[in-house]
């Protein structure tokens, strides 16, 4: 009854005068601890070992370690005992609680057993019922949960399924809803438009839940997605084609509306390979959106001159003109072709 006293009047004094600096603010830590489990110890989830004299203390180095969920308490070497803090906890990882003879486990009751914090996140516990996420690089949000791009959330989390999600492409505190294709080509894919038309992904940049991907009219705002390959897909027939830049240098949209860069790129999926690629964004009155063609043996291609190439393979939306209306999905572009519904993704 004494030790409990003790131990309860201890933390209550240190919660008074030890602060965490968490994400720019300073929070009191609260730590409620679970009966020991004795002979047991949770491995795998170790972060911190270190020797103490006693029970005590290693409590209260969990205590003073935010990142601490649970610890085990050695039997004695030499008149100390060591101390293992986890990031985890038996709730979490129950397979992890094993039979270790001499060690004691205690667990804390905390907010982080429902594994809230998402893409490699660090959970604190701040209170038997708070958390706060320590977001890995490139994720921001309550529980971590949005990315810069979904290949970010795809390294993340790689068994993450297709469907809609929330980044932050331009690293701010605003964040946008976009597909994320998880699965074609090692996935990771941040899906930027479906048209059966034309399209103008500079301007046309709002997600409307009314017109979901692969349906004429999904939109969402790719300008400041760094990428170095592109993905088209046909809706209709369920072909895809990738390209790969072949420098090892990231693009951003926002930054290369109409210019022409230097290499080529690399066909993959149904596109003939047997081509170097050209990519263009363009913005123009004549034609707005990606275009991916192959390379016209004597002139590379501008958003207003396509070269009069009628031969190599075209990726692209309709234009402004009616001698290049419909969509083009591998097949020549240089002349007027059926609606058909394609997407574009970047990575």
């Amino acid at each position: 009854m004494m030790f409990d006293l003790f131990v309860s009047f201890l933390i209550l004094k240190i919660s008074l005068t030890y602060l965490h600096t968490v994400q720019g603010n300073d929070v009191c830590r609260q730590a409620r601890y679970q009966l020991p489990l004795i002979n047991k110890s949770l491995i795998g989830h170790v972060i911190i070992s270190v020797l103490v004299n006693d029970n005590d203390e290693c409590q209260l180095r969990c205590y003073i370690e935010p990142k601490c969920l649970s610890y085990n308490v050695g039997p004695h070497i030499v008149y100390r005992h060591e101390c293992e803090l986890s990031d985890s906890d038996h709730v979490q990882h129950p397979q992890d609680l094993v039979l270790m003879l001499g060690y004691t486990y205690i667990g804390t009751k905390n907010g982080c057993s429902s594994s809230p914090c998402l893409n490699n996140a660090t959970c604190l516990s701040l209170t038997p019922t708070t958390f706060q996420c320590e977001c890995s690089e490139g994720f921001t949000g309550l529980n971590c949960e949005t990315g810069k791009s979904c290949r970010d959330i795809k390294t993340a989390s790689p068994h993450a399924p297709n469907g809609m999600y929330r980044i932050h492409p331009d690293g701010g505190h605003s964040s946008i809803w976009v597909y994320c294709d998880m699965t074609s080509f090692g996935g990771g894919w941040t899906m930027c438009y479906s048209t059966n038309n034309s399209v103008n992904p500079k301007k046309e940049v709002t997600y409307n839940e009314r017109r979901l991907y692969g349906t004429n009219g999904y939109r969402t705002n790719c300008n400041h997605i760094q990428f170095r390959e592109i993905l088209f897909v046909d809706e209709l027939k369920g072909d895809q084609a990738f390209f790969t830049y072949q420098f090892d240098s990231s693009l951003v949209p926002a930054e290369n509306y109409q210019k022409q860069f230097p290499g080529f790129w690399r066909a993959g999926g149904v596109a003939d390979t047997r081509y170097n690629y050209e990519l263009l964004m363009c913005n123009t009155n004549f034609y707005s959106g990606f275009i991916v063609t192959g390379h016209f043996y004597y002139c590379r291609k501008r958003c207003t001159l396509w070269c009069s190439d009628k031969t190599s393979p075209f990726f692209r939306s309709a234009t402004s003109s009616r001698a290049f209306t419909g969509v083009a999905f591998n097949v020549n572009g240089h002349r007027p072709l059926n609606s058909s519904l394609i997407s574009v993704g970047l990575r």
